[in-house]
């Protein structure tokens, strides 16, 4: 615990110190982009703005990303001119290891102006996440009231405490398509930019999870709104075979909501997976739970059997 410490307090503390003795330099958005990155059976958007700044104490151009929401993200463009906060060499904080990770530059030392060193932290607890931490805020708080009020049947409440969570994790994690474009929807031809495949529901480094009894393909795909000159990144959740031979780069036609353009479906797509998964997983439960009973029941019958056979012995 103290060696993790000891090497993330340079990066943390760094940047910390930009908010405190960072200087404003001037800098450019460099690069725009979009990505879709897929985990097990989660799938998750990352919009990054890449900027180009001059720091006074280097003769070089240095580059930093900044992940942003999809909406900050749209409001900056490629050579748009932005204020950047940058942390000196000589203001790095005066631990070990910072002069050296310093100079290697592999400590954060420039920022936008206008973001601090916890403004990721607020757009994570502004998403899902925040839900999930108000019901384990809540869980615990009500626990600990039932455990000073010296209420009845404490264990109990745990258990039930701990199966709701259980299940209100499940369903959070069950892949859903996404949202139907609706109102103003507008057509659009876009490119394919990346196509994850989910096979196993409720995967991990360690558990297999449920095979998927309808497998899903999550794509993104690429395309210019109308009224835009920025392209947006859609992604479409969508029954795996659905549209045969899809692959990187092919051009497909979209279906997009004209005020969230990323809010698309892709043409003669099907989304039929999440009943026929769940149906799949419901089978699997009751498949598992007959060959268990079967199993206790089996070897009742088997130790009965035994104890007669002693006994005549």
């Amino acid at each position: 615990m103290a060696g993790t410490a000891l090497v993330a307090a340079p990066f943390l503390l760094s940047s910390l110190y930009i908010d405190r003795y960072g200087i404003e330099v001037q800098g450019k958005v460099y690069a725009k982009s979009e990505s879709m990155w897929l985990s097990h059976s989660t799938w998750t958007r990352r919009a990054e703005v890449t900027v180009e700044y001059w720091p006074p104490d280097s003769g070089t151009i240095a580059f930093f990303n900044t992940a942003f929401d999809p909406a900050t993200f749209d409001t900056y463009h490629k050579g748009q001119a932005v204020t950047v906060h940058y942390l000196k060499q000589s203001s790095l904080p005066k631990i070990p290891m910072a002069a050296t990770l310093g100079q290697m530059r592999l400590l954060p030392v420039a920022r936008i102006a206008g973001r601090s060193a916890f403004s990721n932290v607020e757009a994570f607890l502004h998403g899902s996440a925040r839900i999930v931490l108000q019901w384990v805020g809540a869980t615990v708080l009500l626990l600990l009231v039932w455990r000073l009020a010296g209420w009845p049947r404490f264990g109990w409440a745990v258990a039930v405490c701990a199966f709701v969570g259980l299940a209100v994790l499940m369903i959070s994690e069950f892949p859903r398509p996404t949202p139907a474009p609706a109102g103003e929807v507008r057509q659009a031809t876009g490119q394919v930019t990346n196509i994850g495949l989910i096979e196993n529901l409720y995967s991990g480094n360690r558990s297999r999870g449920f095979i998927a009894d309808q497998p899903i393909q999550v794509v993104s795909v690429e395309f210019v709104p109308a009224g835009r000159n920025d392209p947006v990144m859609a992604i479409d959740a969508i029954d795996a075979g659905s549209l045969p031979d899809l692959k990187h780069r092919q051009q497909v036609v979209v279906d997009y909501q004209a005020d969230e353009p990323r809010t698309a479906y892709i043409h003669g797509a099907t989304r039929d997976f999440p009943s026929r998964n769940l149906r799949g997983i419901a089978f699997e439960i009751a498949a598992s739970l007959a060959v268990l009973i079967l199993g206790v029941l089996l070897l009742g019958w088997l130790g009965r059997g035994w104890k007669r056979l002693v006994a005549r012995r």
